[in-house]
């Protein structure tokens, strides 16, 4: 499913480039359907996925792919079928965090108790915590931030 949202949220690198070529439904859903069948299905290491992808306003594809429970074979319903988001997350986080830098709102290396308001980061490294480290989920890490 990872996979899926990260080619929806970048058609171009797989070969859909919005500023060249006009994005049609038809183009958007045969991507994604030999998406699905060449690489996602294979192995059964993704049973089932919602594509939605929305560009300029207009949802140019809404589609279930594979099953819903593979007891079943219960098919996904894109209007239906709910999914657990788990790490995938984290990509919105950083996206909104990326449109906040673009606003001018948030610099990624600054120390992140600058806006913090209830809680703090402990300050026991030789270089703050940035947001930069928590984006990229190294705040934790000792290379990235050796305990002096």
């Amino acid at each position: 499913m990872c996979a899926l949202l990260g080619s929806a949220l970048h058609l171009s690198f797989f070969g859909l480039d919005a500023s060249t070529e006009e994005l049609s439904q038809a183009a958007v859903e045969a991507f994604f359907d030999e998406a699905w069948n060449d690489t996602l299905q294979a192995g059964g290491v993704v049973p089932g996925a919602v594509v939605v992808v929305v560009h300029d306003g207009e949802t140019l594809l809404n589609k279930g792919y594979g099953v819903a429970d593979i007891e079943t074979g219960e098919p996904v319903d894109p209007e239906e079928t709910r999914f657990r988001i788990g790490s995938v997350s984290k990509l919105f986080t950083a996206l909104a965090a990326l449109a906040l830098v673009d606003a001018g709102k948030l610099e990624l290396d600054r120390d992140v108790n600058e806006y913090l308001e209830t809680i703090r980061v402990p300050e026991k490294y030789e270089r703050p915590v940035t947001v930069r480290a928590l984006l990229s989920h190294r705040a934790g890490s000792r290379q990235a931030f050796p305990v002096t």
